[in-house]
């Protein structure tokens, strides 16, 4: 059997921007499928999940670049600006694409599906590019089984479960930011937080000796995995308790009144210290000058109903088997969620409690334990041998599991950059104490969910900018954040947006463009140029944001850019005219002396009348005559700009009737 495979050099054919480039590469090559040598390969495939639809959907090379782009960054925990594609394998049936391999520089391959019915990515290696050259015979093996699944899901009409389709609006999405993620040997947290000065500088003081009171284990190792989320953090809900019998005074936080600057905790000394003493008053802690103390059980609650997290609870290790307690611990840290730990040293009378964050491990089991005591003795250890320096926390662990905010981004919503005339929905996650209100651009018809996490909209008008905005509110209506997404209603619209001249000189060749921006505001998915037979285009067209045209016959004519969208398609004319007649040349131009105007032609086919006098007027930007000459012979006139002011100033020659117009710049 015999494949044949699309190759694009995508660094030629696509900018990082979204844009398209001048020139890009085009080759088909047919690879057999037969290989000779065996090399021992690792391949990640999912599984797909489907039922019965009317209609498929098949996947744009923008919207797969995307995907890839934001998946590989996912799993290989490296930022976008680290990598770059370098190569597509595009694998067809027929003109339809099933799938497509994406190559990036410098090393790393992810395999793509080319139809929303189908789960995103195939597979993916973080070590090599993939070659069919040296692809072992299983590999091949398995892509081509691939290919056949491709080719029944789009031959049935199967659709993709809800699942599927929220991996593809996640990955697609241009301003998606990998989940944090865990590679074992490193730490989630980069923060070193103590109890004493400066972190407890917020804290109150002891009323038995009047010095201040710490900041606490529990309440460090709560702040700790608050900063580490940072903006997704909801603080809502009231705190007023008394710390214990000697505090005449209650103490309160409103927690809907903070507006936290993340970018300050951890890095100036008052915002941070008032958020540890947040946390601690969260927590309701025993505050004295000398051991502040409080309850797990009160920070997995403080994180739910204070600062907008879900938790699957406190946890006992007492209550699972090794195995069970490791891999639950594991998974989290493998979903990038910090671990708020503690544990009991019972050997001494009365035993000693200790809270801290676990927030990596090792593949040997060993956990690394930010202990929060401003870095000493943090480490990996065995949950057996929890002995930091001499201290022991080996009885009575706990864990609260599964604990992350609920917020699920700080900016950006979950949804589609273009709304054709169906309904487009976009979707929040919110605390339950949180509330939101939507709102939309005129462009946009609302259609229901005005209050809801979810809210659904159509194209009020065609082709303009739009958008959708959730503002989300906390318990006390209080406005905490605002998301919006920009959106392009409907099909492609594009007056004035050819640029270039609408003269063009027999025989010679201008370039018209259309600007970068507008391809990516429109959602372009597919776009060529189109000209009048007495034009040629005289450079790669399709799927360039550019075009040079030649003028090969006098006359009207129409420059043409064609565009598809998800919405439909639509055309824009520029008109043309390719004129045989004279020219002005200006040189040099820029100037702040000299400069030579000359009469040319611009054709053999044009003559000059080197007898027939002329007259040249130069004005200024206000319109004011700057200088004349009249009765000039020849082509060339001589022009001093000394003492000229700096600008662009219009040149005008009247040479039997006809008026010559040009531009001349002056600069210092």
């Amino acid at each position: 059997m015999l494949y044949v495979f699309e190759i694009i050099d995508f660094k030629q054919y696509m900018g990082f921007n979204g844009s398209f480039n001048r020139n890009y590469l085009r080759m088909k090559l047919k690879i057999n499928t037969v290989y000779k040598r065996v090399i021992l390969f690792s391949l990640l495939f999912s599984l797909l999940h489907y039922s019965i639809t009317l209609s498929a959907k098949n996947v744009t090379l923008e919207t797969a670049s995307q995907v890839a782009f934001n998946v590989f960054s996912e799993k290989s925990g490296v930022t976008k600006s680290s990598f770059e594609i370098k190569e597509v394998i595009s694998v067809k049936k027929g003109d339809l694409v099933l799938y497509r391999i994406f190559n990036f520089s410098p090393k790393g391959y992810i395999v793509i599906t080319a139809d929303d019915n189908s789960r995103p990515v195939i597979g993916y290696g973080l070590n090599s590019n993939f070659s069919f050259d040296n692809a072992p015979p299983a590999l091949i093996y398995l892509l081509g089984e691939y290919k056949k699944e491709m080719e029944y899901i789009v031959k049935n009409k199967l659709k993709a479960d809800d699942t599927i389709t929220g991996n593809w609006e996640k990955y697609s999405d241009k301003n998606y930011v990998p989940l944090k993620s865990y590679t074992v040997g490193n730490e989630l947290l980069e923060t070193n937080w103590n109890q004493g000065s400066p972190y407890n500088n917020s804290c109150p003081l002891d009323p038995n000796t009047g010095y201040r009171c710490l900041v606490g284990c529990t309440a460090v190792a709560l702040g700790q995995i608050l900063n580490y989320w940072n903006c997704k953090v909801f603080p809502d809900g009231t705190r007023t308790y008394y710390p214990n019998i000697h505090f005449t005074n209650p103490l309160t936080v409103n927690f809907y009144d903070q507006d936290y600057e993340w970018d300050d905790i951890g890095t100036e000394v008052a915002p941070t210290a008032e958020f540890l003493y947040h946390c601690g008053v969260a927590i309701r802690v025993n505050y004295t000058d000398s051991a502040t103390s409080g309850y797990s059980n009160y920070v997995d609650q403080a994180m739910r109903n204070n600062f907008g997290f879900q938790t699957s609870g406190l946890k006992s290790k007492n209550s699972y088997s090794s195995s069970t307690w490791i891999n639950m611990l594991k998974a989290d840290i493998d979903a990038g969620k910090p671990i708020y730990y503690d544990g009991t040293n019972t050997t001494v009378t009365p035993n000693v409690a200790h809270a801290w964050v676990i927030d990596g491990y090792r593949a040997t089991d060993e956990f690394h334990c930010n202990w929060g005591w401003g870095g000493t003795y943090n480490d990996y250890y065995y949950l057996t041998d929890l002995t930091p320096g001499s201290h022991n926390y080996n009885s009575n662990q706990h864990a609260i599991i599964g604990a992350k905010p609920i917020l699920d981004a700080c900016s950006g919503l979950d949804g589609s950059d273009l709304v054709c005339s169906s309904n487009e929905s976009y979707s929040i996650s919110i605390p339950a104490s949180a509330s939101v209100l939507w709102s939309k651009s005129a462009s946009l018809n609302q259609v229901s969910g005005n209050t809801n996490p979810t809210y659904t909209v159509n194209a009020a008008i065609s082709g303009s900018t739009g958008h959708v905005t959730a503002t989300i509110r906390n318990s006390q209506g209080q406005t905490f954040l605002i998301r919006t997404k920009n959106v392009w209603v409907n099909k492609p619209a594009f007056t004035g947006l050819i640029h270039g001249d609408i003269f063009i000189p027999l025989g010679t060749v201008e370039q018209y463009w259309v600007d970068a921006s507008e391809i990516q505001l429109q959602q372009l998915t597919v776009y060529d140029w189109d000209v009048t037979s007495n034009l040629d285009m005289v450079s790669s067209h399709y799927y360039q944001q550019d075009v040079f045209v030649e003028g090969i016959a006098t006359g009207r004519g129409s420059v043409f850019f064609i565009a598809t969208n998800g919405c439909g398609t639509s055309q824009s004319s520029l008109p043309v005219r390719v004129t045989d007649m004279l020219l002005l040349s200006i040189t040099p131009n820029p100037t702040n002396g000299e400069t030579i105007i000359t009469i040319e032609s611009s054709s053999e086919e044009t003559t000059f009348d080197e007898t027939a006098p002329w007259e040249l007027e130069i004005y200024s930007e206000m319109q004011l005559l700057k200088t004349r000459q009249t009765g000039l012979h020849g082509r060339n006139a001589r022009i001093q700009t000394v003492g000229w002011k700096e600008g662009v100033y219009l040149v005008r020659v009247n040479y039997k009737d006809k008026i010559l117009i040009g531009k001349l710049v002056v600069k210092k």
